[in-house]
């Protein structure tokens, strides 16, 4: 299995930006060229229109075993979520328990940008859901001082393909792996795509086939996989910022 783990359905990271099915279906496309057998969907907990994504593929393809197969590729269904501290803590897992925790994130949230830590640790499910730290330096120089019993739990901890294009390989690659050391935590990759062109630029290519997140969680424990950065990673997400640019001139693009 040759999986990417952080994918947005949504062009940009706006909550008003509209989904778009035809958007969704190139980064398939895209994925299966670039030889990726499957990714999760793992929109921003805040966005408005959430669930347009999983309604598209609810209307259009079979749900089982814990993803939607889209004539072979396989579909994940998670969501990103803010925290205090200035983190996003990702989960993937299954359907209802994605869409009951976007639901209850944000009524705990209210007007307020992130949720406290100490709010979510209750509704994380780490047992049967893949749980996550994105791009742990995306804000910070230095990592903040948040509850490590809470960070040992997770499942792993993310290299992101667009800090390695900010940063460099290298300097991205030395913050998460200390940090993953001080952990004693695992680190895959995440694309982090927005555009159906920055689709594939780092994989997780794991050793056996898996299906079911637990599945999942048992090849991550055992060390089955390595992550493969694309020597066209850079252009993948250059390119990929400068057509949000294009298409959401009004916007700021992270």
């Amino acid at each position: 299995m040759i999986i990417d783990f952080h994918v947005h359905g949504k062009v940009t990271a706006q909550v008003s930006t509209a989904f778009g099915a035809e958007e969704l279906e190139q980064k398939i496309s895209e994925a299966k060229t670039e030889g990726l057998t499957a990714f999760a969907i793992t929109e921003h907990a805040n966005c408005e229109k959430f669930f347009e994504a999983v309604d598209f593929l609810d209307k259009n393809y079979n749900y089982i075993n814990q993803h939607y197969d889209v004539d072979g590729f396989r579909v994940y269904i998670g969501v990103e979520v803010f925290v205090s501290g200035d983190l996003d803590i990702t989960f993937v897992g299954e359907r209802e328990y994605i869409k009951n925790l976007r639901n209850t994130v944000e009524q705990k949230r209210g007007k307020s940008r992130c949720i406290a830590l100490s709010e979510l640790a209750p509704l994380c499910d780490f047992d049967n859901s893949l749980v996550f730290l994105a791009h742990p330096f995306r804000r910070h120089e230095n990592f903040p001082d948040i509850d490590k019993n809470f960070l040992k739990k997770l499942d792993y901890i993310e290299l992101n393909a667009s800090d390695i294009y900010k940063k460099g390989e290298s300097v991205a690659k030395n913050e998460v792996y200390k940090l993953a050391k001080d952990l004693d935590l695992p680190v895959l990759g995440g694309s982090d795509a927005h555009h159906f062109i920055e689709t594939g630029s780092i994989k997780n290519v794991f050793t056996d086939n898996c299906e079911t997140i637990s599945e999942i969680k048992q090849q991550i424990k055992m060390g089955n996989f390595k992550v493969e950065i694309m020597p066209s990673l850079a252009v993948r997400k250059k390119s990929g910022k400068l057509i949000k640019r294009l298409l959401y001139p009004r916007i700021l693009i992270e």
